[in-house]
């Protein structure tokens, strides 16, 4: 029998005593080797065993207390980085939580670190059984460079996983900070051109503007 149980919200737990006495009290007045609490607080039983003319008996107290399932209300990213990305989980709900990227392996922390870009499925639940919350969440990262060459190989440039978060505006400029290209959703890369001229080999920058209000800024370079 454990201390502490938990108890869900609109719910009920069975606290079940460790067999083998012959009589149980409760504090609730319940006589069996089990109790159906449906109200968090401190409850007690008095356990009783016989041995010929010796009468042993002993009490345990257990606190139940109010869990509640979790409701994930942002995921804080701290990304741009190929393996040292961060993620932190806010929760909302009264119950205590456990935090998971694989929905199978768990942990008591809200942060995960040292990850890699790229999407992950993030799951939070509560340890006593009250539900579970999920949601999608990618960390970004963008190429260093590209070769608009012809080859099919880096020939554009983008961000990766831009179209899977909504409402998110990258903008890219030249070294004087002439603006030089808006991604969309429609065109979520750029071809190396301007106007339908070839834009010279050198350093570009770019700036994101995320849903969540955050910002990036960053360079990369054109090389041909």
């Amino acid at each position: 029998m454990e201390d502490t149980y938990g108890i869900c919200v609109g719910g009920s737990v069975t606290i079940t005593a460790d067999a083998g006495f012959h009589t149980y009290s409760w504090s609730d007045t319940s006589m069996g080797q089990s109790m159906t609490v449906t109200e968090p607080g401190t409850y007690s039983v008095r356990v009783t065993e016989y041995h010929v003319d010796v009468l042993c008996s002993t009490t345990k107290t257990i606190t139940v207390v109010a869990s509640d399932k979790p409701t994930i209300t942002s995921i804080e990213t701290s990304d741009w980085t190929a393996y040292e990305n961060m993620l932190t989980v806010m929760v909302g709900g009264g119950g205590i939580y456990e935090y998971s990227l694989d929905g199978e392996i768990y942990q008591s922390s809200n942060q995960f670190a040292g990850l890699p870009n790229g999407e992950y499925m993030v799951y939070v639940r509560d340890i006593y059984g009250c539900g579970v919350d999920h949601e999608d969440v990618y960390l970004l990262m963008y190429p260093k460079f590209f070769t608009p060459n012809g080859d099919s190989y880096n020939d554009t440039w983008g961000i990766k996983y831009y179209l899977n978060e909504p409402n998110m505006m990258v903008r890219i400029f030249d070294r004087q900070g002439k603006f030089i290209k808006q991604l969309t959703d429609t065109d979520p890369v750029w071809d190396g051109t301007f106007n339908g001229q070839l834009s010279p080999a050198t350093d570009y920058w770019f700036t994101v503007k995320r849903q969540n209000g955050k910002e990036h800024r960053g360079h990369f370079s054109l090389k041909r």
